[in-house]
């Protein structure tokens, strides 16, 4: 083993190691256009490896895997993935990140990153970069795009010393995830240890209920907390702004004027100072309720209305390691005002494996669910008679309606999910579903079982048996036939594919019709079409470079003039992924891809004789999830596509990002499309987090749905609102025993916004919240709504009139007390100062947290 030094620039050193039996030409030509270029024998001297020294944290982390295995000082026997001794992101989207934060500057030279890779979804990745903290800010140390990936070795980038606390390692994955087994950062503890601006932790611009009060929240932290004074100030915004406490970390503003703000934050200790700003809508004075509508992470909601009361069904999640829960359901009776009930099926653990997706059908006096549970893939069934339960499997047999590849005729069984059930006006009911692969298909009366054939909504289409290239199919005309045209559809619309198309005689001798193998940038769009001419009875099609994706074809159809020749005729292939992939669904009369940009979570709705099939489409993960819609005039196809088939995506304020997998309910001759968004703070466990939101939706006069516009206002009481009575801790200040970040502040309890929330700095119990009423009150009752409300907490509430001498209100330590959410205690007490204070959490591993903490006034 041989060691490759590479110097860019002003001390910038990467190092690579290469194996003396494998030839490698390294991209020199990139370099030189960076800097000067020398090569040396070089080896790592006195560096001390300084990782275990640091706090690990990441942006996502799979469950049940090890982040501190990567601070570990042993060597891997190689990159090959073992329980336990590897960090990797599964689950996680877009770019992923790991770093280490210090307790005092370390001087940092070098990196040594061993990668793990599974040789299935984790794999070194595509690229990553290394960045340290500066002044506050992220610094890129260095971003190679080729270097330091190799497997079963560690990786190793010099570079000239930084002076830092925290160092970060960001990943751009190259195909599924990425994982790390080792990561070494290496230097020696800095003598000198500057003085540090005070840092801001920046709360977001949440929307806040009260008309046109605005809460902003930060954390700031200095070495000399004597000196340190902070000023809030009005950068820009139509309208006068009041702060209530200006010089203080966490103040409330008001304005008359509507309008987009920005404010910032100044803090300075006398010698540096830190900025920061926030970015807040203010809207019109009104009774707002607001997005999200439940407190929690409950993705993929559905909406039933049923005797009067609005009922939601949605995927529950219940740590910070993004695991999934325990199902539930929440009842309102006006849209507003939710309480959480939990469900007796599936029984938390009872499928091994996460459930997701719950969707309600009501036929005749009978309720059916329908979920999906990870792992197999598969979609089960039951049955009750009230949407509340009890529940029981609907299959005799105790089975999943379809299983892994099932009747869908599909291997990859991550295609059976999302499953909605539809009953249409005639009494049939209809089942739709899949993952990338849109399916729909005939219900049995009883519902417990697929009645004939899946259809594929897409189309149907060949696929091969893996994804690498070249891959060829080759249609039989029967006979000499002049060819003038050739029209190809892959699988995808949006990714540019190169292939070749031949003619042959007999089979064995071609000659060139077509030649796009070089094509890297047209896209296909509706099908490349490829004009010539030619006298042949085979045609072959091979497909040389299909972007990433799997060189699949929708459709190759075959002309003779302006005659389709090639309808049904005999295809073969160089493979075939397997029954429902083969070649002869290239020549068949289903040519789409119909839903073209389909993902998952389908949504059936039916209006004025129209079928319309919500779905979403993009990345989970990030902001350009999103829901489409396409049209049909028959439940099972075939679907057209509007010009503009958005329904939903994010908004300017970019405060609402991935709204996705919906619901729709139809209420008094009004449509309202409920929805999840990714929670805020949007980076939190990668995008996995969402909360449910719901908004108005509306069509066209040609029956066509307008684009809605994702808000937070919500769309408020649908039935007589129940007033709950006066909250006094309403727009007051809070302290607590600590708070993680400014997105955290424990005013975030207070505001009425189920998109914000106080988190204690650390999962170790007790940890308190105090409500200072501003004056007293006589109080007759709290409402808490915790982070997780499928889970239990322990908790007591007191009352003081002066902040010093406590009350018992309610004690909830001794025992886990019933879990729903909110949680009523109700007693009669005169109160200036309440406080909460959480023993414990069902799940331990969670860090006390609330989304809600009201105080009711007793009634004059």
């Amino acid at each position: 083993m041989k060691q490759v030094i590479i110097s860019i620039g002003t001390g910038l050193v990467l190092q690579r190691q290469v194996p003396r039996w494998k030839n490698r030409i390294l991209p020199w030509f990139a370099l030189l256009l960076l800097g000067g270029l020398s090569c040396m024998a070089g080896s790592n001297g006195s560096e001390e490896n300084l990782a275990p020294l640091g706090k690990a944290s990441t942006s996502f982390v799979s469950e049940g895997d090890n982040l501190a295995a990567i601070q570990r000082t042993d060597d891997p026997a190689d990159s090959r993935v073992v329980p336990g001794d590897q960090y990797d992101n599964v689950g996680g989207g877009g770019a992923q990140w790991i770093q280490y934060e210090f307790t005092r500057f370390q001087e940092l030279a070098a990196s040594e990153v061993y990668w793990a890779e599974d040789g299935s979804r984790i794999h070194p990745p595509k690229q990553f970069q290394i960045q340290y903290r500066k002044d506050n800010k992220w610094e890129t140390v260095i971003k190679p795009e080729t270097l330091g990936l190799e497997p079963n070795q560690y990786n190793r980038i010099a570079f000239g010393p930084v002076n830092t606390k925290m160092i970060r390692l960001e990943m751009t994955p190259d195909r599924g995830f990425t994982g790390v087994k080792r990561w070494r950062v290496l230097g020696r503890q800095s003598p000198e240890q500057p003085n540090e601006a005070p840092v801001i932790s920046m709360g977001l611009g949440y929307y806040t209920i009260l008309p046109n009060k605005i809460l902003l929240a930060s954390s700031v932290t200095d070495e000399d907390p004597a000196a340190l004074v902070c000023a809030w100030t009005k950068e820009s915004g139509p309208g006068e702004v009041r702060f209530e406490k200006p010089s203080a970390p966490i103040t409330y503003a008001t304005t008359a004027t509507p309008g987009k703000y920005v404010f910032k934050l100044k803090a300075s200790d006398g010698q540096l100072s830190a900025e920061e700003t926030t970015t807040v809508k203010v809207y019109e004075s009104g009774a707002y309720y607001g997005n999200p509508i439940l407190p929690g992470m409950f993705p993929d909601p559905h909406i039933l209305c049923d005797n009067g009361k609005f009922h939601i069904f949605a995927t529950s999640m219940e740590n910070q390691a993004s695991a999934y829960g325990r199902a539930s359901v929440w009842i309102s009776e006006d849209f507003v005002n939710w309480k959480m009930q939990l469900n007796n099926w599936p029984a938390y653990g009872q499928f091994n494996g996460d459930i997701w997706a719950p969707d309600i059908l009501r036929k005749g006096d009978k309720y059916y669910q329908f979920i999906t549970r990870s792992g197999g893939y598969d979609t089960w069934l039951a049955v009750a008679d009230s949407p509340t339960g009890p529940w029981k499997n609907l299959r005799d047999d105790n089975t999943p309606i379809v299983s892994g590849g099932g009747k869908a005729g599909r291997i990859v069984a991550a295609y059976n999910m999302d499953s909605n059930p539809f009953i249409d006006d005639d009494g049939q009911a209809y089942m739709y579903w899949g993952w990338a692969e849109s399916m729909g298909a005939k219900l049995t009366p009883d519902l417990k079982a697929i009645d004939g054939e899946v259809h594929f909504l897409k189309g149907t289409k060949w696929l091969p048996s893996g994804g690498d290239v070249p891959q060829w199919l080759t249609v039989d005309l029967g006979e000499p036939t002049e060819i003038t045209r050739t029209k190809s559809s892959p699988e995808f619309k949006h990714l540019p594919y190169g292939y070749m198309i031949e003619t042959s005689t007999d089979g064995t001798a071609w000659s060139l019709f077509a030649d796009r193998t070089t094509n890297r940038t047209e896209l296909p769009g509706d099908g490349y079409v490829d004009n010539g001419a030619a006298k042949a009875r085979h045609v072959r099609i091979t497909m040389t470079f299909c972007s990433g994706s799997w060189a699949g074809l929708y459709d190759f159809s075959i002309f003779s003039g302006d005659k389709l020749v090639s309808l049904n005729k005999p295809a073969t292939a160089s493979s075939s992924r397997g029954p429902g992939a083969e070649p002869k669904n290239a020549v068949d009369s289903s040519n789409g891809p119909y839903l073209a940009d389909f993902v998952e979570g389908s949504y059936m709705i039916k209006r004025n004789a129209t079928y319309y099939l919500l779905y979403s489409t993009g990345a989970l993960h990030d902001g350009s999830y999103s829901v489409h819609y396409a049209m049909s005039q028959h439940p099972l196809g075939p679907f057209i596509t509007p010009s503009d088939n958005v329904v939903l995506k994010m908004n300017e304020e970019k405060t609402t990002q991935g709204p996705g997998h919906n619901s729709v309910l139809k209420f008094k001759d009004q449509y309202y499309i409920v929805y999840h968004q990714h929670n805020q703070p949007h980076e939190e466990a990668g995008g996995i987090f969402r909360q449910a939101c719901a908004d108005r939706m509306e069509f066209n006069a040609d029956g066509t749905i307008k684009q809605v516009v994702p808000t937070q206002t919500g769309v408020g009481a649908l039935q007589p609102y129940r007033d709950p009575g006066v909250d006094v801790a309403r727009g007051k200040y809070a302290r607590a025993s600590g708070f993680q970040k400014g997105t955290y502040a424990p005013e975030y309890a207070l505001d009425h916004n189920f998109a914000s929330k106080w988190r204690a700095a650390s999962n170790v119990y007790p940890q308190w919240l105090m409500v200072d009423l501003n004056g007293t009150f006589d109080i007759a009752r709290t409402e808490t709504s915790f982070e997780y409300p499928t889970l239990a907490y322990q908790y007591k509430i007191e009352t003081s009139l002066n902040g010093k001498d406590w009350e018992m209100y309610s004690d909830r330590t001794a025992e886990f007390p019933v879990t729903v959410s909110p949680q009523f205690d109700r007693q009669v007490a005169r109160a200036a100062f309440v406080r909460i204070t959480i023993t414990g959490c069902q799940r331990p591993e969670n860090a006390a947290g609330m989304y809600a903490f009201k105080v009711f006034e007793a009634s004059r």
